[in-house]
């Protein structure tokens, strides 16, 4: 049996195909290029393939993926990549040293490679820092109930995925208008302010001119949060209730004559009309009427007795409310 080189004679080595290592990895003669070069965005977490930029969730992903990619182009395709290692130095950010393992006919070998890394901003971030938009969504009848949380989900939805997402935040006298890059950003953003307020959406779209004979359009999405809010007692239909909150973008109201809770949408609760209460508490009954203390005025108030709810006695605090003409007073 052989037990040397058939190239260099060498003996008590590894041979593949009565080949040393050496003698093997010169007979391939693997073409591994000595330097690549890498495009990053300076803004967020893209690389630049050929002509054009593929976002990654995070700035190793693009990188990892930016190697790959160049070495792909380079190597012929019965190489097997089997690991790459990038060694940094945080000195010179434009410099990496990249530790690739090939392998071929079952046989790894580490080479060492210069990684340059230019850096510009992608299309996407050229088109944010010059103000462009795709989409610009209104937010209108904003009260102080909301007005916290809707600039919390502004800020959220600033930067997502390491990309500035919204260029341009605005208040105006009607309420506030976010442009985003994004019209499926913009999207998620609408639903979430309806999911925590009942807002109407409404989307339109117009033109604004042509690329290559393709309309472009701005998307305009219309986010109108109800007139009423919670707390408020409103009459619809000829029964009254109270506006308790937001359920998955529908408004919760409970009838205050029969205690029974209702999810009601946008629409309908603005068909409703407001009604104007006191907070009131019992102070005794007497015959045929009932004395009420007025919490806020610091007055009382007598009423017929079959004006009040039955359940409601002595001590009890309800809500004062003015309904068809006649003065009728609920639990709290």
């Amino acid at each position: 049996m052989m037990s040397f080189c058939i190239k260099c004679g060498a003996k008590n080595k590894k041979l593949i195909n009565n080949l040393c290592e050496e003698c093997f990895w010169s007979e391939k003669s693997i073409d591994i290029p000595s330097e690549i070069n890498l495009v990053l965005c300076s803004s967020c977490t893209s690389y630049l393939h050929g002509k054009k930029w593929i976002k990654k969730k995070d700035f190793n992903s693009a990188l990892n993926e930016s190697i790959l990619t160049e070495l792909k182009k380079k190597l012929s395709k019965n190489i097997l990549l089997k690991n790459i290692e990038i060694i940094k130095d945080e000195k010179i950010p434009n410099k990496i040293i990249i530790i690739v393992e090939i392998c071929l006919e079952n046989l790894s070998k580490k080479f060492e490679i210069l990684g340059n890394i230019s850096y510009k901003k992608c299309d996407y971030c050229q088109a944010v820092d010059s103000g462009k938009y795709k989409t610009i969504v209104q937010i209108r009848n904003i009260s102080n109930e909301y007005i916290d949380k809707i600039k919390s989900i502004i800020k959220e939805f600033q930067i997502l995925n390491g990309r500035k997402e919204i260029t341009e935040v605005k208040e105006v006298k009607e309420g506030i208008n976010i442009k985003f890059m994004s019209v499926s950003k913009a999207r998620l953003f609408a639903r979430k302010i309806s999911s925590i307020t009942g807002a109407k959406i409404v989307e339109t779209a117009k033109t604004i001119g042509f690329t290559k004979g393709e309309p472009n359009y701005v998307v305009t999405i219309s986010v109108r949060l109800p007139l009423k809010n919670i707390g408020e007692i409103i009459s619809l239909e000829n029964n009254i209730y109270r506006i308790l909150g937001v359920v998955k973008g529908k408004i919760l109201v409970q009838n205050l004559e029969t205690n029974k809770r209702i999810l009601l949408d946008y629409d309908k609760i603005e068909k409703a009309e407001k009604i104007e209460f006191k907070k009131v508490r019992i102070e005794s009954k007497k015959g045929r009427f009932v004395t009420l203390l007025d919490v806020d005025n610091k007055c009382f108030i007598d009423i017929p007795l079959e004006e009040i709810q039955k359940d409601l006695k002595e001590g009890d605090y309800g809500l004062l409310i003015n309904f068809k003409g006649k003065e009728i007073v609920v639990k709290i």
